[in-house]
């Protein structure tokens, strides 16, 4: 037997039969970035660990106030990579939200 899959929705409202796991923060892109997973790196240790703290056992935030706090703050940050894309640099990518993250019913 092959490894155990679950579906999950990024970003959006609530969806029907859906379970809530919590907001993150990244990229609203097909290929989705988390600032939360990489906040340590970004941060610092110490600051991180703080955000990181903050975080439910998915390692996502309950409260979206919590996320858009983090947004915020991770925005202001000094992130080298932010602007990168595909097709180059950005200088003011719009595209970072915090987004809902949703496990999916079983098929």
């Amino acid at each position: 037997a092959g490894p155990d899959w679950e579906a999950v929705w990024v970003g959006g409202e609530p969806l029907p039969g859906a379970e809530v796991l919590g907001w993150d923060v990244g990229e609203r892109l097909p290929s989705f970035w988390s600032a939360l997973a990489r906040a340590e790196a970004l941060l610092g240790a110490e600051e991180g660990a703080r955000w990181l703290a903050r975080t439910n056992r998915y390692g996502l935030f309950e409260r979206r106030g919590d996320a858009e706090a983090f947004l915020e703050r991770y925005l202001s940050a000094d992130d080298p990579d932010r602007g990168w894309t595909a097709e180059g640099w950005t200088e003011a990518p719009d595209w970072y939200a915090a987004l809902l993250i949703q496990r999916l019913p079983a098929a």
